[in-house]
C-alpha cells in the first residue's frame, strides 16, 4: 500500500518482541533511506499490531493483506502488487 505496510511475523521465543522488531525495521529502513538522500519523517511513532486469535489462520490473514490493493482499486483482480511478497513456505 502506498501509505502503510503490513507484515505478518511470528517472533521466536528467544528473539525480540514485536515492538522491538518494528523498532529495528523502522531504524534500518530509515538509515537506508537517509543514505539515498530521503529526508523528512518516514514512519509514525506508533504502530498497530494484531495478535492472531485461535480461530484466525495465518494464510487467511495473508490473503486479506494481499487483497488490500484490489479493494483500494490500486490494481485489478489477478494482478500482482509490485511491492508485495508472500513466502509460501512461511505460512
Amino acid at each position: 500500500m502506498p501509505d502503510h505496510v503490513h507484515v505478518v511475523v511470528e517472533p521466536p521465543g528467544d528473539g525480540p518482541s514485536v515492538s522491538e522488531f518494528v523498532r529495528r525495521v523502522k531504524g534500518w529502513t530509515t538509515a537506508r533511506a537517509r543514505n539515498l538522500g530521503v529526508t523528512g519523517a518516514l514512519w509514525q511513532k506508533r504502530f498497530h499490531d494484531h495478535v492472531l486469535r485461535p480461530r484466525e489462520r495465518p494464510d487467511q490473514i495473508a490473503a486479506y493483506i494481499v487483497g488490500n490493493p484490489v479493494r483500494k482499486h490500486l490494481i485489478r483482480e489477478g494482478e500482482t502488487w509490485p511491492w508485495a511478497y508472500l513466502d509460501p513456505e512461511a505460512i
